[in-house]
Formats: C-alpha cells, sequence, structure tokens
C-alpha cells in the first residue's frame, strides 16, 4: 500500500497547501492523516505530533480536522481549527485529499511553525477500509530525515516518502516495504548460493572418489600416470633374467 504527499508554498499568504492520496477500494471508507514533528521522530512516534486527518465525503468534498497526539491513543481535535480550503476527490480507485494552512498558525500549544529552514519530520497514517477519523489506523510509516519543505516546492511531493507506507503490527513504526523486500531477497539467495555449493562440493567429492576407485587418481590427489605394465615386469623378475643370462659369456672370456 502506497500514499503520496504533495505540497505548494504561497509566499504571498504564507500558506502552505499539502495534499495527500493514496489507491483504496472506495473512498468513502478511508482516511489519510499526515502529522508534523519540528525536531526528530520521537521514539513513540505519534507523541506530541502536531496532526492532520482528512477524509473524503463526496463530490469534490472533504473533511479535515487539526488535532494533536499524545501517543498510542486516538489524537484528539484542536481548539482552534487551522485548516482552510479543504477539497477531496475520488477517481480510478485514487483518494486526494487537500487542505491549506498558515506556516505559523499561532496555534503555540499544538501547531508546528514550519520555519524558513523548512526542515519538517514527517509519519503518516490511514485506514483504507475505515471512514471513522477516531478508528484506529491500518498502515503508517514515518519519514525518518527532515524533509526540506522549500527546497521541494512545487507541490510534485519530491519530498515525500509516499512509497514507504508499511503495515500495522505491534505499535512500532514499520520499516519500508521496499527495503523490507530487498533484505529478504538478499537472505534468500545466500540460503540457495549456500545450497548450490553444497550440491557443487557434494558431486566433485562423488567424481574423486570413483577415479580413486579407478586407480586414476593418487590417495594424496595426485595422478597415477607413472605406473606402466613395464614396471611389473621388473618386479616379477623377468628383466633380471635376461641380465643373468648375459653374464657367464663375460665370465668365460676371462678364463680364456
Amino acid at each position: 500500500k502506497k500514499m503520496a504527499l504533495a505540497w505548494t508554498i504561497d509566499c504571498a499568504a504564507d500558506e502552505i497547501e499539502f495534499t495527500l492520496a493514496a489507491d483504496v477500494a472506495d473512498g468513502a471508507k478511508a482516511w489519510l492523516s499526515v502529522g508534523f514533528h519540528a525536531d526528530a521522530v520521537p521514539a513513540v512516534a505519534m507523541a506530541g505530533a502536531d496532526i492532520v486527518q482528512c477524509r473524503f465525503t463526496g463530490g469534490a468534498t472533504a473533511e479535515c480536522k487539526d488535532r494533536t497526539a499524545s501517543g498510542f491513543a486516538t489524537p484528539t481535535d484542536d481548539a482552534a481549527q487551522s485548516l482552510s480550503d479543504v477539497s477531496g476527490a475520488f477517481a480510478d480507485g485514487r483518494v486526494s485529499l487537500t487542505f491549506r494552512r498558515k506556516l505559523d498558525t499561532g496555534d503555540a500549544d499544538d501547531d508546528v511553525v514550519i520555519a524558513e529552514d523548512g526542515k519538517l519530520f514527517l509519519i503518516y497514517g490511514m485506514h483504507d477500509a475505515n471512514a471513522d477519523l477516531n478508528a484506529k489506523h491500518n498502515l503508517r510509516n514515518l519519514q525518518a530525515a527532515a524533509v526540506d519543505v522549500f527546497a521541494n516546492d512545487g507541490g510534485d511531493g519530491a519530498g515525500a516518502p509516499g512509497d514507504g507506507m508499511g503495515v500495522d503490527g505491534d505499535g512500532g513504526d514499520a520499516p519500508p516495504v521496499n527495503v523490507t523486500t530487498i533484505v529478504v531477497a538478499a537472505v534468500a539467495a545466500v540460503v540457495i548460493l549456500a545450497f548450490i555449493a553444497g550440491i557443487g562440493f557434494l558431486i566433485y567429492r562423488n567424481r574423486q572418489q570413483k577415479q580413486r576407485m579407478a586407480g586414476g587418481v593418487g590417495a594424496d590427489g595426485g595422478t597415477s600416470l607413472g605406473m606402466r605394465p613395464a614396471s611389473r615386469r621388473n618386479m616379477n623378475g623377468a628383466g633380471s633374467r635376461r641380465q643373468m643370462a648375459r653374464r657367464p659369456s663375460s665370465r668365460a672370456r676371462v678364463r680364456s
């Protein structure tokens, strides 16, 4: 499952417009959210996050809520709702939800100020089969590194990790799906290579044993090409008898 985030900054109005988008079976039965941290995402990713949750309500309309999270619990609505120009769309299995907010909303207690350096740490959550904003997400992830919204201005979502949405599990933050796939593939490749190497070694040992039994390979691994039938004739004495037959004639010449 993938979720995308895009944004455009209106410097003249000191505003930023965000669009959340995801592929879902039914746009009316889903909600999407983004959370902002001014500093690094804490161990409990939702703790202290400035959350915006949105759902499609039909036609070109949507509902978005400005909320604050305190941990592993349903975010609560901010007393001051700092969102404007909320809209939505659903077509071809993709829901898109748009909202605007000030770079500095003036709500120092609940909202993150998007400062001049434009750095934000982002978290994501969604439910792809329940439009109740109080229902727990069934998918979520986080952006571990800071995103510079000014550097990536233009609304193309260049700084958004929408392809890293993970499946909800034990309350921790799910790793990006693509990284998990690579790790699993690497482990599988190592196992396969080890299996192939083991089969190759067994085949090699089997061939060695057959060659030794046929006399083609010595016990020390070297070949026995120096063993010839002529050597066996010398060993059974045939050559020695021929040499002894010539020796008496030599002794006869000495006597005369």
